[in-house]
C-alpha cells in the first residue's frame, strides 16, 4: 500500500510513472481506498476497474 500513503506534494516524473505503472496491479479494494483519497468520496457503487484505474490515472496526473 505504498502507493497510496503520499499524495501531497510534487512528485517527479519517474515517480509519477512508477505510480501510474502500478495502477493495474491494485485491487478494486484498494482502488476504492485510493480513489477516497484522490477525490474526498466514494467511488461510486458500479464503477469497473479498468473505467477506475483510468480515472484515477489521470487524477494522478493532474495532481502532478
Amino acid at each position: 500500500m505504498l502507493l497510496i500513503l503520499s499524495l501531497g506534494g510534487t512528485m517527479p516524473d519517474s515517480s509519477i510513472s512508477q505510480r501510474l505503472a502500478s495502477l493495474p496491479s491494485l485491487s478494486k479494494p484498494a482502488l476504492c481506498e485510493l480513489w477516497r483519497q484522490l477525490f474526498k468520496r466514494e467511488p461510486p457503487p458500479e464503477i469497473r476497474k479498468d473505467l477506475m484505474l483510468r480515472i484515477v490515472a489521470h487524477r494522478l496526473q493532474e495532481q502532478a
